[in-house]
């Protein structure tokens, strides 16, 4: 079958993303840029190196972004985890982009580096009919979704980025009428409730 949507266009997407990547000054991660055959390719790395699985942070798969009817941000299983949570930021930055877990898609390696323990996430559109067929040619692909991947991947790793934790330099309470933020609880009970829920 043709092999252009799944996913010489992913290729073309990440390619993309790897040039962007310099533009970010003083980034706090590495990228790495992977190309291999469909699963056996992450198998057999991830098994040949396993020190590899504690080094990534996140990994990102594209394809299917040549052309189809709905753009997934797809991501690890886990709710609260990293990887649901830029896969449901991303999607409310993008229109017609909707958030899901790695199995409401086609499903790659992205399952194989999240089964290793690695957080993955996956971009791509649904609803190719030319899937595993040999209409799955170059002429079909459409340079503004090749773009559009970019864009998404891209705006997730700015948001890893610029991810961080704050954590208090002190261990008792600061004073927050010092900073114009206590708020009486009895005349301004919501005000008070939600100052206290950040300060928590």
């Amino acid at each position: 079958p043709g092999l252009v949507n799944d996913s010489w266009s992913g290729i073309l997407a990440l390619m993309d993303v790897v040039s962007r990547l310099k533009d970010i000054p003083d980034g706090r991660y590495t990228y790495r840029f992977l190309i291999f055959p469909e699963t056996i390719g992450s198998c057999v790395l991830l098994d040949s190196k396993p020190e590899y699985i504690d080094t990534v942070d996140l990994a990102i798969f594209s394809e299917f972004v040549g052309w189809g009817r709905q753009w997934k941000a797809l991501a690890s299983t886990k709710p609260d985890g990293l990887a649901m949570k830029l896969s449901r930021l991303v999607a409310k930055r993008f229109d017609g982009l909707e958030s899901g877990d790695l199995w409401d898609g086609f499903g790659n390696d992205e399952r194989i580096f999240d089964f290793a323990g690695v957080p993955s996430m996956s971009v791509q559109m649904m609803e190719c009919d030319e899937y595993h067929t040999s209409r799955d040619e170059p002429g079909r692909l459409e340079q503004e979704n090749i773009d559009q991947a970019a864009d998404i991947i891209f705006s997730i790793c700015r948001m890893m980025e610029a991810n961080a934790t704050l954590a208090f330099k002190q261990r008792v309470p600061f004073q927050m009428s010092r900073f114009d933020l206590y708020a009486n609880s009895v005349h301004r009970k919501q005000a008070f409730e939600y100052n206290r829920s950040i300060l928590y």
